[in-house]
């Protein structure tokens, strides 16, 4: 199956899943969403891959998270409208095969689920994390309850507070966990 945001390829019984919108900083658009599910579908029924690795194409964005200019308009009764789906990761759809993430760059606001939400994380020296919905007035729901797994809550919730002025560096999400 093809993807038009996501390569979906197979080598050595590996995955290699890549989102691919360089151009948008690898953001979750519409199309994304309705896609991740249908590849995390794929590589589980796939008996050719044992292990999929997550990363983002063009090296300086891993993801950016939801692309807010791809939002549906307001409903009839004013309120926000969302992305189709937040089913996004390996663990919201259930998958049970090991599933790495390399984070190849910045990896931002719900681009965090992949880092949450993967078996094991691997960053390059320049990848850094943050999160910028309460500076964008959003409501970061998802990602801390899940990244509380994998580092202190603490560090959660600073990233999550100070809203893209600070930036994790690989080495100090390294120390945290």
């Amino acid at each position: 199956m093809t993807y038009d945001t996501i390569s979906y390829v197979v080598e050595d019984r590996v995955a290699h899943i890549t989102l691919d919108r360089p151009d948008m900083k690898n953001a979750v658009n519409s199309t994304m969403s309705r896609e991740l599910p249908a590849v995390w579908q794929q590589f589980e029924s796939d008996d050719a891959a044992v292990v999929a690795i997550v990363t983002g194409a063009g090296g300086k964005f891993f993801c950016t998270g939801a692309d807010l200019t791809d939002l549906p308009h307001t409903d009839g009764e004013g309120r926000e409208g969302s992305l189709e789906s937040i089913a996004w990761t390996s663990l919201q759809n259930e998958v049970w095969k090991p599933v790495i993430c390399a984070v190849n760059g910045m990896a931002i606001g719900g681009g965090l689920h992949f880092v949450a939400d993967s078996d094991i994380v691997i960053a390059s020296q320049t990848a850094t994390f943050f999160d910028t919905h309460v500076k964008l007035g959003l409501v970061a729901g998802l990602e801390p309850v899940s990244l509380a797994r994998k580092m202190p809550m603490e560090a959660v919730l600073r990233m999550m507070l100070v809203g893209g002025k600070e930036r994790m560096s690989a080495a100090r999400a390294y120390e945290l966990g």
